[in-house]
């Protein structure tokens, strides 16, 4: 809180100063007395020149102070302070802000720390996010970017600037994109210019091709563009990479073909993985934009070549994006180009490379979905039993975190059929990652399993207990009470699946397992549990057995937090009758 003074109402007749010292800025909190102290502490190592240098007069009014900090020969923190006050100075000066601090603001901001800089680069961006400033606040921005991305800046203040640039342009006139963004990209294209100079070109151009007429564009920078394709430097061409897109929309399919699909092929061939990379991730951005035809014949051939002969760095990147490419082109192609797709990704799922893998995985219920439910036994079912049982347990892991969404494709009668085995090998996991990932969505997955046959669905369920056993015995080992609870939290869904005894026998004991050894969020869990399984028990003595084992070893407990406990119990019947009742209406009705 640098500089920052009491409202007038409470400032006496006399002149203060104050000595502007915070070692951090934050705006949201107030000072108390020992921050004071602490402070204090540290200026007792400042020299007196500096101590005058920070000293500001505190009758300075909020605008006053803020050209004061904003200087180029401000102290950094005083210039943060003043950044940071930026958006509510502008909210409640209005244009008087704009005209008293921006000039000064703009001026100096060439002196200021790379840090300072980027912070006033993401506070420009972030204000005009806010709909309640002027809606001239745009016009008043501009300058002040443009000012920053026409001279060489270090990369991390560049890429800021860039960013509050592109958030400008929807927002400012035509003439300004015209007449200032545009002539400045053409003249930051020249040959002669610097790799950043040509970097920035780029997303000038990118940014403002949405908003240009395509007649336009051909006339004007298109070759430009095209031409930075083949730039010398690797960033370059990758940020060129990275406007194709909006550029091939604005100029039109017939125009892309001509011009800039040639140069997207080159692109994907680019010696240097990171350009490769960039070239494909463009290329799956445009395939909404391509008419079946061109990613038949065109587009098809490309992405099979990547996928055979592509480098490990490329194989990562298509892993990441084949669920993506599979969605968007296998529904228009003929039977035997889809498989070419399926293909490629089935041998992306073998690589000896973990992270390839664990994409692939990633994308399996994008894949399954676009294949097919009917298709699953035969095309996708043993990839998806190759990622349960992977050797590393991170694609395991995302096997596990995706099951739910193959379960809902699949339908309930596949899910009993293909994924029993699958479900029952996840549960019993050596690895807690996997289990968690699992236990997260519990309560989701059991329901997949309730097939119509009353007979195939009992056996089902049966054969599921051993499997939530072992995964409740290997989880209560372990300090892991989040999992734990997770477990816990599926337990209130069984009695829709599971028979009385079968409760009674094995979940029932660790519902009271938990109630006595574990934590409190675990406890409270557990005694829901309990509450919903002594609420749906069909058996008489089961229910007197487990609601005097209730009374006794809690609601007569010898400490006050079992006797708490069991208040807690009781709450959760009450619950419990009241959700019992109202599905018994929603029923009858």
């Amino acid at each position: 809180m640098v500089g920052r003074c009491k409202p007038a109402s409470q400032k006496n007749q006399h002149v203060r100063s104050h000595v502007v010292m915070w070692h951090e800025v934050n705006e949201s909190n107030e000072v108390t007395f020992e921050d004071g102290i602490k402070e204090h502490r540290k200026d007792a190592g400042r020299s007196r020149e500096e101590i005058e240098r920070l000293t500001v007069n505190e009758d300075l009014g909020d605008l006053e102070r803020a050209c004061l900090f904003l200087t180029a020969n401000a102290h950094p923190l005083q210039q943060s302070c003043a950044i940071g006050k930026l958006h509510t100075n502008l909210k409640e000066y209005g244009a008087k802000a704009h005209e008293t601090i921006f000039p000064i603001f703009t001026a100096s901001l060439d002196g200021y720390s790379e840090f300072c800089q980027i912070q006033a680069a993401e506070a420009l961006t972030s204000m005009l996010q806010d709909e309640s400033l002027s809606k001239e606040a745009p016009d008043w921005f501009f300058p002040t970017a443009f000012h920053m991305i026409k001279s060489h800046r270090s990369p991390d203040v560049m890429h800021s600037w860039l960013g509050t640039m592109r958030a400008l342009v929807p927002l400012i006139p035509q003439q300004m994109l015209k007449e200032d963004l545009l002539q400045l990209a053409l003249a930051k294209a020249q040959g002669e210019e610097t790799s950043q100079a040509h970097s920035v070109s780029c997303n000038i151009f990118g940014a403002i091709a949405p908003l240009l007429d395509g007649k336009l564009i051909m006339q004007t920078y298109l070759h430009k563009a095209m031409a930075l394709c083949q730039d010398t430097d690797t960033e370059v061409r990758t940020c060129m990479c990275e406007q194709l897109d909006p550029i091939s929309r604005s100029v039109g399919l017939n125009t892309f073909m001509i011009f800039v699909f040639p140069e997207l092929n080159e692109l994907l061939k680019d010696e240097e993985p990171v350009v490769q990379a960039a070239a494909i991730e463009s290329l799956v951005r445009l395939l909404d934009f391509l008419p079946p035809d061109i990613r038949q014949t065109q587009v098809l051939p490309s992405l099979r070549s990547l996928c055979d002969e592509g480098s490990a760095a490329m194989h990562v990147t298509l892993a990441r994006l084949l669920g993506d490419i599979i969605v968007k082109m296998v529904p228009d192609l003929l039977d035997d180009d889809a498989m070419l797709l399926l293909d490629a990704y089935k041998g992306l799922a073998q690589q000896s490379n973990e992270e390839v893998r664990q994409l692939c995985a990633y994308n399996f219920p994008a894949v399954l979905k676009t294949i097919g439910a009917r298709k699953y036994s035969t095309l996708l079912h043993g990839t998806y039993i190759q990622y349960v049982q992977d050797a590393s347990p991170i694609v395991r892991c995302t096997a596990a975190a995706c099951f739910h969404e193959v379960a809902k494709i699949l339908g309930k009668e596949r899910t009993a059929s293909y994924l029993k085995e699958s479900f029952y090998s996840l549960l019993k996991d050596p690895a807690l990652i996997v289990q968690s990932k699992l236990f997260n969505i519990l309560p989701t997955i059991i329901g997949h399993f309730s097939v119509s046959n009353a007979q195939s669905k009992a056996a089902t369920y049966t054969a599921m207990i051993p499997a939530l056993v072992q995964a409740d015995k290997s989880v209560s080992s372990t300090n892991q009470w989040r999992m734990q609870r997770c477990l816990l939290q599926a337990f209130p869904l069984l009695p829709e699946y599971f028979t009385s005894d079968q409760i009674y026998d094995n979940f029932v004991p660790i519902c009271f397992r938990y109630m006595s050894d574990g934590v409190l969020p675990v406890k409270i869990s557990a005694v829901l549990a309990l509450a919903v399984f002594l609420r749906n028990n069909c058996k008489t003595q089961q229910r007197y057995e487990m609601s005097q084992r209730v009374v006794k070893e809690f609601g007569q407990g010898q400490s006050y937090w079992s006797r708490l406990l069991y208040i807690d119990f009781c709450e959760s019947m009450l619950r419990a009758a009241e959700l019992r009742v109202l599905a018994c209406s929603k029923t009858t009705s």
